[in-house]
């Protein structure tokens, strides 16, 4: 019955929305990107106080990068813990980066552990910050008060 019920969720809304049902919030990436040649870290938290702490891992011995289209591993390694596990006194977390700079290949890419958690989706590629720039700078053109916002413009 369950596999019934997968079958169908993924039918009728698809597999990336089926793949959201295994976000880990606390497995941490860019979620505007990364450039190819950059240093690439994802931050892995285990709240231990505060708001979040009800929120328990551990990662895996090992990490993996998945390609996000071909559901593919390109990259495995071991997080390293920061501080030496020590819980970072501000937000209340014990932290472990996880650094996976050796991936370079343009594509979208999601961090996901051993236990089936991941991350939300990133991007390699060269030009990663030109759409983020591009929607800055229309946030910033909509939010004049009492400034004319031309069709030709404001689209």
């Amino acid at each position: 019955m369950k596999k019934i019920l997968i079958l169908v969720y993924l039918t009728v809304l698809g597999f990336q929305t089926y793949s959201q049902l295994l976000l880990n919030e606390n497995i941490h990436v860019d979620q505007f990107g990364y450039t190819p040649e950059m240093t690439k870290v994802a931050v892995l938290a285990n709240p231990q106080f505060g708001f979040n702490s009800s929120s328990n891992y551990d990662p895996s011995p090992e990490i993996h990068v998945v390609n996000a289209l071909t559901n593919e591993v390109v990259f495995s390694a071991s997080p390293l813990p920061w501080a030496n596990g020590e819980t970072h006194n501000q937000s209340g977390d014990k932290g472990w980066w996880f650094d996976f700079s050796p991936v370079t290949e343009e594509g979208t890419y999601f961090v996901r552990d051993n236990t089936g958690g991941q991350s939300y989706n990133c991007e390699i590629k060269e030009n990663v910050y030109q759409d983020v720039m591009s929607a800055a700078s229309r946030m910033f053109f909509y939010n004049r008060c009492n400034a004319e916002k031309p069709e030709q413009f404001a689209g």
